[in-house]
């Protein structure tokens, strides 16, 4: 392997003809001097310590002389080593443990996985430039030099050659696909990527086939939102199951019984009643029975489905079991850039819903799907709907039965930012009349205040169907035919629909109808002859005239539907795909249900973002400098989140990104009060920390009280923006979509569920596949990257896949260890070993941690502050035999009235707890109670890890008995709920009559929006004369002087 820094010198012709005269040193030239010959020790480390290491222990490249090892190292063609004396050089790495194989294959795949760190890919081999990337081929001979200790290290080509067959063989093809719109972009299928969950060992053992029904929603599987033959259960009786579930952790059908007539020998089906049966019931199916000698005959109420006794999957089957997958698909559009210049792509990621939640929120288990400059969301989906179209088996091995499965993909959520699932709805967005994506609410801006259109936007409206808006999006192309854009455009603003497939289509109609118009009616050479009789004058030859436009469009619909030429099939209506959003077609999905209310965008980015700008923007830098003091003396245990960093927070205040606004919705309600902000500001910080709180639980134990409980808070929030700016709900939509959120989670579950926060930090690894590619060919080049980390991830973990000659195998026991093994590789792939957990709330406790814990001696649950952990000096195990001192609180029985939240009181009792700590939860200190002051200079300032002389303002606490519950804190906010006594919990109305209060705000915004449009029309037409007026003065100035004639 030649080091690449020299790479153009080492192909030149002077190379080799120095190399065949023997002559090294001229070999090297044109490097000015000899540097010594370097003696090369044997290495200390291997190659997956040294990666273990921290960066501060990393060993450095360099020797005592300053120079790079290998600059002293000579390679000639054979890949041997000379030092400058021209005496070859052998490498050791020290003592292997073990005895040492020379597997070629299995080298070669230790050695790429450097090549996935970071997820940091270096290009195709075919695009490799010796001259430009040195990186992968100093790692490959730093790797022989240190570790191998074999002269069997494969060359770069070699290696990008395996790569490439290796992924070939996972079967993960990069496929490319065009649009119906002539886009061209490149795709790795659903299909091929879930086929590896099923043959990955440390991911199949945590797929749920089938749907739960349980008390507790904590998963997908749990919510709202499955074979169809006849079978004999073991007491004698027949059924039909038509869903599989799982109750108490046992799998069991629901069903429908079958009454059986023995002297007719007909079935009868009841299907007024589902039943479920546990499945080790079930005795014989469908094919036993035949077997047995019954005639299957169902009567004629039975249901249609039945016409066919077999279900039509087993002869597609043969035998095979058969599973539905379900996915959650993912478009955003994404900069390819990781500096500020946006570099638009519109990417699709998938994960898949079958496991569970805290497997889909690693970065490991989100899997790319697309990338295209050029093709929107709308056409990749359309490409991605092939997998998962009715009738469409996929083949995968099942590691855990051991055999060959096929399995279905089903589409379950369509999580996304408000302007993607508006496309995914074909939604006008927010700028339309009705602007809601699930619902038919809004209207213009004088019915938006009058009082049934204002009270409107505080609840759900009537319910968007898909197959309404594709009716209307047929009458949006038909108008097009007619060549008139007004028409469309009067139809969009009435109906809130707009498609952007069916724009492009519209586009191509208006200009060829405007064209057949002008030729047939206006053009005297070209025009219908009817029209060139003398005779018709008046109505009669403007009836014609509509006439012959009415044939054109009737011409232009039929052309429209033959396109595009290469998928028309002789139909004659319009498609799905082809002339309008794919989704709208799919079986078993409506994109305006399926498409929820995202937290991140809607509470973090929009209702915390508009609250923290309303509460900063009168705030001069004193009052900003008070609020970062007492920010930054919030006590963060129990939060799960970074160190705060307020004076940061409050320099860029109006900059701020998602993991800010978390951080403020859980404390700024400690620190704000009439000096920094009005009553009704912190009211509504009051609100929204209770609304946040709930909807990141994790886990939903009683549905029904959680959304009472849930709707409450959002009607809260929604009133006291009332207050605040009764104009606010009527422009911004993230305040009316908020109404959807209560039905998002009675389908979906838990709110975290469909988060997108996990999809957006996997951006991170697409802007790195972006900026390390040659940008020629992005959609294709970051494709190929990215199925080649999936192929390697596969194989790492221990995957199956079908080799050449049909067998099923996986990597050698070396390369299946790697991923256990190395917790480097792990936390680079986004792998979290959950096993690690072992408390049941799964939180570190230390000292100064505030926990819920059960009490010694009444085995009550009380309250209290950790004040010291000791384990003993004999101890061999540092958790079973740890005694925890605990400074217990008194919780009080009645809320704090400002805050709302519980008190805790100093008992001034220490206690010796064994570990029977339930969870931990974050408190923060009573510092308006206790008159707590900040003090100027009263701590030093940290730069870096070091401690400055230079002194900063501090929050300086002038007692520690009283202290409060912190019940806007998002970690375990679910926990806290289920423990303390509900009333301290239980959200209150904050309006007792709502409908009286809307109607008052609507009275004001009829008299302030008028006033509004008033001054945005006057302002328009001020622009408008200004420019006006610059224009003329330019004209003059380049006249001399002299108007313009």
């Amino acid at each position: 392997m030649k080091r690449a820094s020299r790479g153009a010198h080492l192909v030149s012709k002077k190379h080799t003809d120095a190399v065949a005269g023997a002559s090294l040193v001229a070999a090297v030239q044109p490097i000015p001097e000899i540097q010594p010959p370097t003696v090369i020790h044997p290495a200390k480390l291997t190659i997956a310590d040294i990666f273990a290491l921290s960066d501060e222990d990393d060993p450095s490249p360099f020797n005592d002389n300053g120079h790079r090892i290998m600059d002293n190292i000579l390679i000639d063609d054979e890949d041997r080593f000379y030092d400058s004396d021209r005496h070859e050089v052998n490498f050791s790495a020290g003592i292997a443990a073990g005895p040492i194989t020379a597997n070629r294959s299995e080298l070669v795949q230790t050695i790429e996985a450097l090549d996935h760190f970071e997820h940091t890919i270096f290009g195709e081999s075919e695009n490799f430039d010796a001259q430009s990337d040195s990186t992968i081929p100093n790692i490959v001979t730093a790797m022989q030099v240190m570790e191998c200790g074999t002269p069997e290290v494969p060359t770069f080509t070699a290696l990008r050659k395996k790569q490439a067959e290796l992924t070939h063989e996972v079967n993960i093809e990069t496929l490319p696909h065009t649009t119906s719109l002539g886009n061209e972009f490149y795709m790795n299928h659903p299909a091929a990527l879930l086929a590896l969950d099923w043959a990955n060992p440390l991911v199949r053992e945590f797929i749920q086939v089938y749907p739960e029904v349980t008390d507790k929603v904590s998963e997908m599987r749990h919510a709202a939102k499955w074979i169809d033959e006849l079978c004999e259960l073991s007491d004698g009786r027949f059924i039909i199951p038509v869903k599989w579930v799982i109750i108490n952790k046992q799998e069991c059908a629901q069903a429908y019984e079958v009454a059986h007539d023995s002297v007719g020998g007909i079935f009868h089906v009841q299907t007024q009643e589902v039943i479920t049966i546990p499945t080790t019931h079930l005795q014989w199916n469908m094919l036993d029975l035949i077997h047995s000698g019954h005639s299957i005959k169902f009567s004629a109420t039975s249901p249609a489905w039945l016409a066919k006794i077999k279900n039509p999957i087993r002869e597609t089957a043969q035998g095979r079991p058969v599973f539905v997958m379900r996915i959650i698909p993912w478009s955003d559009d994404v900069s390819g850039n990781v500096s500020k210049q946006w570099n638009a792509h519109m990417n699709i990621y998938i994960a898949n819903a079958n496991l569970p939640h805290r497997k889909v929120s690693q970065e490991y288990f989100v899997r790319f799907c697309s990338t295209s400059p050029h093709a929107s969301s709308s056409e990749q989906f359309d490409v991605l709907s092939e997998d998962f179209a009715s009738g469409v088996w996929h083949h995968a091995y099942d590691c855990l039965l051991e055999e060959d499965i096929l399995f279905g993909i089903r589409p379950h959520v369509l999580p996304a930012d408000n302007p993607q699932q508006a496309e995914s709805t074909s939604n006008a967005g927010v700028n339309s009349n009705l602007w809601c994506r699930y619902d038919k609410s809004g209207g213009t801006s004088e019915e938006r205040e009058t009082d049934a259109g204002y009270q409107a936007l505080f609840k759900p409206g009537v319910p968007r169907t898909p197959e309404e808006t594709v009716g209307v999006i047929k009458s949006q192309i038909l108008a097009a035919c007619l060549g008139v854009q007004d028409a469309i455009d009067v139809i969009q603003t009435a109906t809130g629909v707009k498609d952007k497939t069916a724009q492009f289509w519209m586009e191509k109609l208006i200009i060829k109808a405007r064209e057949l118009q002008k030729e047939r009616i206006r053009d005297s050479a070209t025009q219908d002859p009817r029209l060139k009789d003398k005779k018709l004058k008046g109505d009669d030859r403007k009836s014609l005239k509509v006439c012959i436009k009415e044939e054109i469009q009737r011409e232009l619909f039929a052309w429209v539907l033959t396109q595009p030429p290469d998928r028309y099939k002789q139909l004659t209506e319009l498609r799905a795909r082809d002339h309008y959003n794919i989704l709208l077609g799919i079986s078993g999905l409506d994109p305006h249900k399926d498409s929820p209310c995202e937290i991140l965008h809607t509470i973090l980015l929009g209702e915390d973002k508009y609250l923290w700008h309303d509460t900063t923007k009168a705030w001069d830098k004193a009052k900003g400098d008070l609020f970062a003091t007492r920010l930054q003396a919030s006590s963060i245990d129990g939060l799960s989140i970074a160190p705060l960093r307020a004076p940061y927070l409050i320099k860029y205040k109006n900059s701020l990104i998602g993991k800010h606004y978390k951080a403020l919705q859980q404390l700024t309600i400690f620190h704000i009060d009439e000096s920094l902000c009005s009553k009704y500001l912190f009211d509504l910080w009051k609100a929204q920390g209770e609304l946040g709180a709930l909807l990141w639980y994790p886990e939903i134990k009683d549905m029904a009280a959680y959304l009472e409980n849930l709707q409450i808070c959002v009607e809260n929030v929604l009133d006291i923006w009332g207050l605040i700016d009764p104009a606010r709900i009527q422009v911004k939509y993230k305040l009316h979509v908020l109404t959807h959120i209560i039905e998002d989670v009675r389908r979906f579950g838990p709110a975290v569920l469909f988060s997108t926060e996990i999809f957006e930090c996997w951006n991170a690894i697409f802007r790195l596949c972006s900026v390390l590619s040659n940008h020629l060919a992005p959609s294709h080049d970051i494709a190929v990257t990215l199925a080649d980390m999936e192929r390697f991830k596969h194989q790492v973990s221990g995957g199956w896949w079908t080799d050449k000659a049909g067998n099923h195998v996986q990597a050698g026991k070396n390369i299946r260890g790697f991923l256990s093994g190395n917790k480097e590789l792990q936390r680079r792939l986004g792998w979290v070993d959950t096993a690690l957990f072992k408390s049941v709330s799964r939180d570190v406790c230390k000292d100064g941690s505030w926990v819920f814990f059960k009490s010694p001696a009444s085995n009550s649950i009380q309250t209290g502050c950790i004040f010291k952990i000791v384990i003993p000096a004999t101890s061999t195990s540092e958790h079973s035999s740890a005694i925890v001192i605990i400074k217990t609180f008194i919780m009080s029985d009645v809320a704090d009235p400002r805050l709302n939240m519980p008190v805790l009181l100093c008992a001034d009792k220490l206690l010796l707890v064994s570990p029977a700590i339930l969870f931990i939860f974050n408190s923060q200190h009573d510092c308006r109670g206790a008159g707590c002051k900040v003090v100027e200079e009263a701590q030093p300032v940290m730069q870096g890890r070091n401690v400055t002389k230079l002194k900063q303002a501090a929050v300086i606490h002038a007692e520690d008995t009283r202290y409060f519950l912190n019940m806007h804190a998002l970690h375990n906010a679910n926990l806290i709920r289920d423990t303390i006594p509900p009333h301290l919990s239980k959200p209150k109305h904050y309006f007792t009559d709502r409908q009286a209060k809307h109607i008052q705000f609507a009275e004001k915004v009829r008299v302030s929006g008028p006033e509004k449009r008033a001054q945005t029309v006057a302002k328009a037409k001020a622009t408008r004369e200004r420019k006006k007026g610059k224009k003329n003065t330019t004209a003059e100035e380049s006249s001399g002087g002299e108007a313009p004639l």
